[in-house]
């Protein structure tokens, strides 16, 4: 598609030119032509296309395909060349290590914060973890056992933990029970009767 509108691009340049020579002295062809593909071969365009970019595209697409059926004969042979000498085209592919710079980058130019980047970078990093490398071990858990008391002191402990979800446990920390949510216990008022968490 390049090659394509660069072709045609050429070819229209050329023409103009040399239909501008023609008709006046050398030198005067030049600047005329030079004008005219500036004026409405770059800045009207342009103008006009950020403008109404989609509503331009969505009307000339089929002036567009016609120019690649036209140019087509032409400018395949020689991208094919192309990309056999100089090899396929890059695109702009950042790597992961350059999008970790890039976010710590926009981070000291305070664009996005550090907790932001920090869950960016971590979602970055997803695909080469292993359960094992985020897992907490069973003997490191906070866990309650299911006849523990809700009294002040357990309470306090578990607000102090910080923790959403707790595991509860039967006997031994092996057996999980179920969970409890550390919102449910907001209501809970241990001077009016101390409950357990069975």
């Amino acid at each position: 598609m390049l090659c394509t509108i660069l072709l045609g691009n050429v070819t229209v340049n050329s023409a103009l030119s040399i239909l501008m020579t023609d008709l006046t002295s050398g030198l005067m062809g030049l600047v005329v032509s030079t004008a005219i593909i500036v004026i409405f071969g770059e800045i009207i365009p342009q103008a006009v296309c950020s403008r109404y970019a989609l509503i331009v595209g969505a009307h000339t697409t089929w002036l567009v395909w016609f120019f690649v059926a036209l140019t087509f004969p032409i400018s395949f042979p020689i991208s094919a060349i192309l990309d056999k000498v100089l090899g396929e085209e890059v695109g702009n592919i950042l790597s992961k290590s350059q999008m970790k710079r890039m976010f710590e980058m926009l981070e000291s130019e305070n664009v996005i914060k550090s907790a932001e980047r920090k869950i960016i970078t971590a979602a970055l990093e997803l695909q080469e973890k292993t359960a094992e490398q985020v897992m907490t071990k069973i003997d490191d858990v906070y866990m309650l056992e299911i006849n523990t008391l809700l009294s002040h002191k357990t309470l306090r402990e578990i607000y102090a933990k910080g923790f959403s979800r707790i595991p509860i446990y039967e006997k031994t920390k092996d057996n999980i029970v179920g969970i409890l949510m550390a919102r449910d216990l907001i209501l809970i008022n241990p001077d009016k009767a101390l409950i357990t968490l069975k």
